[in-house]
């Protein structure tokens, strides 16, 4: 494949993951092994987040699938294992693992951009 060809092909698939993105904030809760909506346990440490009831119910449900989750630029990979019922539309709850890859957890609240992939 060209370089120029390569290059296009980043930039569509790039913008359509922009165009995807949902716009919200991330908070953080501790799932301290519990179950998640999803029916498996989670640790805090894992890079998981919880959906707004919009979002988990929409379709098929989400369980399990891949988002990615970006902040000030900087996207990273999680998996959706649970439901947020307290999550506004577009909000997502991450674990402390996910959270603090961005920021502090004093900060408890971070505008974020994700999208399903």
């Amino acid at each position: 494949m060209s370089h120029f060809m390569l290059s296009l092909f980043i930039t569509f698939t790039s913008f359509f993951a922009f165009v995807s993105a949902n716009w919200g904030v991330a908070t953080w809760y501790t799932p301290n092994g519990g179950l998640g909506a999803c029916g498996a346990p989670s640790a805090n440490t894992d890079w998981v987040i919880a959906l707004p009831a919009n979002r988990y119910y929409e379709g098929n449900g989400h369980c399990w699938q891949h988002v990615k989750i970006e902040y000030n630029g900087e996207v990273t990979e999680a998996v959706v294992v649970d439901l947020c019922p307290g999550c506004a539309n577009d909000n997502i709850d991450v674990t402390p693992a996910v959270f603090e890859h961005y920021a502090s957890k004093d900060k408890g609240v971070i505008n974020v951009n994700w999208w399903f992939i």
